[in-house]
């Protein structure tokens, strides 16, 4: 398998993941990303590379996965933390945020929970 072929397996599942595990919709997802529904669906048909910008967005996102299953192993326990206002996102629910499009204001404020730095 050639390797654009195994990134675009990748990105495909990390979409997948954004859909099913944290309830984005895939224009959400879009959003997220910057880029419109066609876009996203070719990554999902695997008959289009991301940019180097998108592919940095897409990082965010694989990198909030890895975190917060690092944080909360329990998915239910990452359900309500999602769903939780933050003191580190100035009140707002982690998933509000990552709706609006702020995938590494979300990473930040887990990576620093899970650093223990703010209890």
């Amino acid at each position: 398998m050639a390797t654009a072929e195994q990134e675009l397996k990748a990105i495909d599942r990390t979409l997948a993941w954004a859909h099913d595990e944290l309830g984005l919709t895939y224009d959400q997802i879009g959003s997220t990303l910057r880029v419109s529904d066609r876009t996203l669906r070719r990554w999902r048909l695997s008959s289009q590379m991301p940019r180097n910008r998108q592919r940095e967005r897409i990082e965010d996102l694989r990198e909030l996965r890895h975190l917060l299953e690092a944080a909360f192993p329990v998915a239910v326990h990452r359900s309500e933390w999602l769903h939780s206002p933050s003191a580190l996102l100035r009140g707002r629910t982690p998933i509000s945020v990552l709706r609006s499009g702020h995938v590494a204001r979300v990473v930040d404020a887990l990576a620093t929970l899970e650093s223990g730095a703010f209890t």
